[in-house]
């Protein structure tokens, strides 16, 4: 549907005021994104059922966009959506690490299942906490994970 954003770019900003007369220039990165990685299993660990085509997630209450001077997250109202992978093994369905913009307190997930036959299966819940941002670290990837 037209309706949802696709993740963002992984984005870090710096404002750093310095008098280039006197100083070397340095300034630290914040992270303006979270990372999300959800990974979906079947409660006994067997392999999906060969009638499951798809797994989608859509995410709202995502930022629709940064304040281009402060890095401020602004109309957190936005729904996001990626799809999942079936492992080899057929185990499991996840996605590699997504970026997005910070959301809104406990925005709402949803699991769409599109079996062979067309049918959409969506499980719904909201999630207990919030996308915030991190600060930037060039040695330690920080992401948030999530199991259904």
């Amino acid at each position: 549907e037209e309706d949802t954003y696709t993740p963002v770019y992984d984005l870090v900003y710096a404002v750093e005021e310095t008098d280039i007369t006197y100083e070397d220039l340095s300034a630290s990165l914040k992270r303006v994104v979270a990372g999300l990685k959800v990974s979906v299993t079947t409660d006994d660990s067997s392999a999906f059922s060969p009638n499951i085509t798809n797994m989608e997630i859509r995410i709202g209450g995502i930022a629709e966009k940064l304040n281009y001077y402060t890095a401020e997250p602004e109309n957190k109202t936005k729904t996001i959506k990626f799809e999942l992978v079936r492992s080899e093994d057929g185990k499991q369905m996840t996605n590699g690490t997504v970026m997005l913009f910070p959301s809104a307190n406990n925005p709402k997930l949803e699991l769409r299942i599109t079996l062979k036959d067309g049918t959409v299966r969506i499980l719904t819940k909201n999630i207990n906490c919030s996308f915030v941002t991190y600060l930037y670290s060039f040695k330690k990837f920080v992401s948030n994970k999530i199991s259904i």
